[in-house]
């Protein structure tokens, strides 16, 4: 692969060895958007890949400034930091059904999901 911040999701395919099977495991990206330094791809079920510079929290993932660099796709989980604050104040847990858009900023990202509670 490539250990670059904007590197392809594709970086998980072996290009020298292609393996049809394991191409089939591979997510299909519908869309992708870029903020300041952080990219992301939305996948067509639904699910959420960052990577690049996560500074102030921008890729979406952790806490802000748990780490400056994010050089490959990683998936975020969108409810993680919402279900904590739920869970101060009792209230059910949310699951993420579906992401519909991303987009970002220079230090920050914003995405559309529809949410249950579990």
């Amino acid at each position: 692969g490539f250990p670059i911040p904007h590197a392809p999701i594709s970086v998980y395919l072996d290009y020298a060895n292609p393996n049809p099977e394991q191409a089939k495991k591979n997510p299909v990206i519908t869309k992708i958007s870029c903020g300041g330094p952080t990219s992301f791809a939305l996948t067509q079920q639904g699910s959420l890949y960052t990577w690049g510079y996560a500074f102030s929290g921008a890729c979406g993932i952790g806490k802000p400034d748990e780490t400056d660099c994010v050089p490959l796709p990683m998936k975020v989980n969108p409810v993680s930091g919402v279900n904590k604050l739920r869970a101060k104040e009792n209230k059910p847990k949310l699951k993420c059904v579906g992401i519909h858009s991303v987009t970002g900023g220079g230090q920050h990202s914003v995405m559309l999901a529809t949410l249950q509670e579990k």
